[in-house]
């Protein structure tokens, strides 16, 4: 468990990074100008650990605590920048609400 904690760590950074630099160039896509997998995969990868809201995405109780309580310890790493991008991308370009 620990290699693959670690390496879910890794991907957190590389992707906040991505975030990151892309904020920089003006862009909300962590790849270039406009959506890509990318942005899909990475806001959809988030649940698990940082389900949006219940109003953008209503589940029963004992789901949101299962994935709210998955791994507490790879809840606190996911930048504010990847919820960022997260809710950006379900907001602009994917249907809301999510049904679970």
């Amino acid at each position: 468990m620990p290699a693959a904690r670690a390496r879910c760590l890794a991907v957190v950074d590389l992707l906040a990074k991505a975030a990151r630099e892309s904020r920089g160039r003006g862009s909300r896509y962590l790849v270039g100008d406009s959506l890509t997998a990318a942005d899909i995969y990475a806001a959809a990868a988030w649940h698990p650990f940082a389900p949006l809201d219940d109003q953008r995405c209503p589940m029963i109780p004992m789901l949101r605590n299962a994935f709210e309580s998955l791994d507490k310890a790879l809840v606190p790493v996911i930048p504010a920048e990847l919820r960022e991008h997260q809710a950006f991308v379900y907001e602009q370009h994917l249907e809301l609400p999510i049904r679970l």
